[in-house]
């Protein structure tokens, strides 16, 4: 019977509302849809493409940035955006490595927590203190951390330091590297919280309509500065396992990752104008860039055309997105 009433009502619908919704799953559909033929492509080109082997290698390369997106899943969702946090990965990872040689390995986890805590904090107030800052806040906030990093580190790598924590960029739990665990776990921890707190429901609230969240008591100010509190303390993370996969602390560290991240986020169905958003459908749109990434390396494709893609993926959701909204 329900199924009855619902076919009724999709007949009875509006055909113009049959049409908008038609646009919209289209829109929603095309990048994923593009992305599965290219993944397809390139599994008849290369025999080792879907292979178990090289699954568990892409899983492995993809986890930093997976880590990295979940924080900029947090920011969109709420209608901002942090450029800066790559630049945080390369800051967090010179102060973990340098302060472990000079202080131990504890002092230097501390030193860097509160780094990240005050970098989101600074981000956060001020975006926070107008509209639509979050853009020009962070892209100057990533000069300026980027800045730090290269003068704390005077351009050079630092190697040589204690790492207790070196499995976690190299290591397996089984069959299974410690970086996808990271990736899972924190995946697992922000989906729940996402969609089964207060705070999580609130942040989809805020995105979709500040100034009604604002009329109705919700604090959005916090929730702002909570969002690249949040992001910052996913750099951090994504830093550390990114400092045990390659056992230096280079000052370039990061540079670029936050479009791979965005990349993912938008492929899995964000918005920029915020609102929307999944930790599923950002881990698709994460393993589906991976794929492509991977198997136009494993042809020996040109690195310079991987930049090409990423800026058309963006340049497609952005375009879908304004066809979803309108």
């Amino acid at each position: 019977m329900p199924m009855q009433c619902n076919k009724e009502r999709h007949e009875g619908a509006d055909p113009r509302q049959r049409f908008i919704i038609s646009n919209e799953w289209i829109a929603r559909s095309i990048l994923p849809m593009m992305l599965l033929v290219a993944v397809l492509a390139l599994a008849m080109a290369s025999p080792v493409f879907l292979t178990a082997a090289n699954l568990f290698n892409i899983a492995k390369q993809v986890a930093s940035v997976g880590i990295l997106s979940l924080g900029l899943l947090i920011c969109i969702i709420g209608g901002n955006i942090d450029l800066s946090v790559g630049s945080t990965i390369g800051l967090t990872g010179a102060l973990l490595g340098g302060l472990s040689i000079r202080y131990g390995v504890p002092w230097a986890f501390v030193a860097m927590v509160l780094v990240t805590v005050a970098v989101g904090l600074v981000n956060g107030a001020l975006v926070a203190s107008g509209k639509g800052l979050s853009v020009i806040v962070t892209v100057s906030t990533t000069s300026i951390l980027r800045g730090l990093t290269y003068l704390y580190t005077d351009g050079k790598p630092i190697i040589l330091f204690p790492m207790p924590y070196a499995f976690l960029g190299s290591g397996e739990l089984g069959p299974v590297p410690w970086p996808v665990i990271i990736l899972l776990t924190a995946s697992l921890i922000t989906h729940l919280v996402l969609n089964n707190t207060v705070w999580g429901r609130n942040l989809y609230s805020i995105g979709g309509n500040p100034e009604a969240c604002r009329l109705s008591g919700i604090k959005v100010r916090t929730y702002v500065i909570g969002q690249f509190v949040a992001a910052a303390g996913f750099a951090a993370l994504s830093s550390v396992v990114l400092l045990a996969r390659v056992y230096s602390a280079q000052p370039n560290a990061g540079l670029g990752m936050e479009m791979d991240a965005i990349s993912a986020v938008l492929i899995g169905g964000a918005s920029l104008s915020g609102g929307t958003g999944s930790v599923g459908g950002t881990l698709l749109g994460l393993f589906m860039l991976g794929l492509i990434n991977n198997g136009l390396n494993l042809l020996g494709v040109s690195s310079f055309y991987q930049y090409i893609l990423k800026g058309s993926i963006i340049l497609v959701a952005v375009l879908a997105d304004q066809v979803r909204r309108k």
